[in-house]
């Protein structure tokens, strides 16, 4: 995918959407598609306008919002969703103090001479984000192009959007959350030194992360999980929280990956989130907590088998497939 860090001109008239996109949901994977699509029977380029983080850093909102996915896990998925031409929008307060009539011209219609644009229901730009789809539509019968906003996508009775995902991710619906990004939420981290609690007090070994600080965190608990090791997938438990029964006060991100016994230190792993197994929980006794990790890695073993098997029956499963062959 071709990354542009400023708005370059097109040589021709232009398809773009335009929008946050944080998580790449399907929501947002409907835009993209619908896009594409216009541009494809045009004959036209197209071009997705996106940010490398979240607006409201730079328009000082009151809540900035974690984001679903930190700046190369978007880019990854905006690429796996079709998208060949990517301007990052150079968001400063500069910028941002463009009023949306300014934005429109200087840049849609002035340099990538925009003929078609696409946009979610919810969208808002511009100076106090003033401008949104209907202002669009208004300046484009004055300049010349077409605005399509995408009317809300539903999905499990929900209407998509990325602040309802970041709420369920927070309140331990991550198999919901799933099924609304329409793949499985994960954390990308550097493996550190731990403690080694887990290993030498529990016979578990643990590898501990570290993510990236704009990165939303699920709720804490336990979860069944995936672990993307050097391009293999493995079956995994992961502890996200402060680890109650060794009295610990620093929040720790920690997954226990099942038949793997080599040295990752240093390296990025993935984890890849399939379900909430349970909240975090003060043990009387360590035999106590290490009877509950082992009830904990049955169900998630149980959990992989089971998607496993979704996923063979399913007449869809050769396109979204994971390498299984190291997963047990």
């Amino acid at each position: 995918m071709e990354l542009n860090f400023d708005i370059l001109a097109s040589k021709q008239q232009s398809v773009i959407a335009i929008g946050t996109f944080d998580g790449v949901h399907t929501g947002h994977q409907f835009i993209l598609n619908t896009a594409k699509k216009t541009a494809l029977e045009k004959g036209l380029p197209f071009f997705v306008l996106t940010f490398s983080d979240h607006p409201a850093l730079i328009t000082k909102a009151k809540e900035v919002p974690q984001l679903l996915t930190i700046f190369d896990e978007k880019m990854d998925l905006l690429h796996k969703f079709g998208v060949d031409n990517c301007i990052i929008m150079p968001f400063s307060s500069k910028f941002a103090s463009l009023t949306y009539q300014e934005f429109t011209q200087k840049n849609l219609v002035d340099l990538l001479k925009v003929k078609h644009i696409f946009v979610g229901y919810n969208f808002h730009f511009g100076y106090k984000a003033q401008g949104n789809g209907e202002s669009l539509k208004s300046l484009g019968e004055k300049m010349n192009f077409d605005t399509h906003i995408i009317s809300p996508i539903q999905k499990e009775g929900f209407i998509i959007s990325s602040s309802l995902i970041r709420s369920l991710i927070q309140n331990s619906k991550i198999s919901l959350a799933n099924k609304l990004l329409g793949y499985d939420y994960s954390l990308k981290g550097k493996v550190i030194e731990g403690q080694k609690i887990a290993a030498k007090g529990l016979g578990f070994p643990t590898a501990n992360l570290k993510v990236n600080e704009r990165k939303l965190l699920p709720a804490n608990g336990v979860y069944s999980c995936k672990v993307k090791v050097d391009n293999k997938v493995y079956s995994g438990v992961m502890n996200i929280g402060f680890r109650p029964t060794f009295n610990q006060t620093i929040l720790s991100l920690e997954v226990h990956i099942l038949n793997f016994n080599k040295d990752i230190y240093d390296k990025t792993i993935e984890v890849q989130f399939i379900d909430y197994l349970r909240e975090e929980r003060k043990f009387e006794n360590i035999d106590a907590l290490k009877r509950q990790i082992e009830t904990d890695v049955y169900k998630a073993v149980s959990t992989f088998a089971l998607e496993r098997e979704d996923k063979i029956n399913t007449p869809l499963s050769s396109s979204r497939e994971l390498s299984l062959s190291s997963v047990n």
